[in-house]
């Protein structure tokens, strides 16, 4: 079900002409990204608006 509500999401990207779409998923959900496409990988990310970047 879940992949159901998901992949109508990722085909109105493309139809739109995104060419990335990056979202951060909980362990339980990384089956339902893969299943539509989505690729695991590693993300880094440091916030320079916060003082010393934490």
């Amino acid at each position: 079900m879940a992949v159901a509500l998901v992949q109508p999401g990722v085909d109105h990207l493309r139809t739109i002409g995104c060419m990335m779409a990056v979202l951060q998923a909980s362990y339980v959900g990384e089956g339902v990204y893969l299943a539509t496409g989505f690729t695991i990988t590693t993300e880094m990310r440091l916030d320079l608006a916060v003082p010393g970047g934490q």
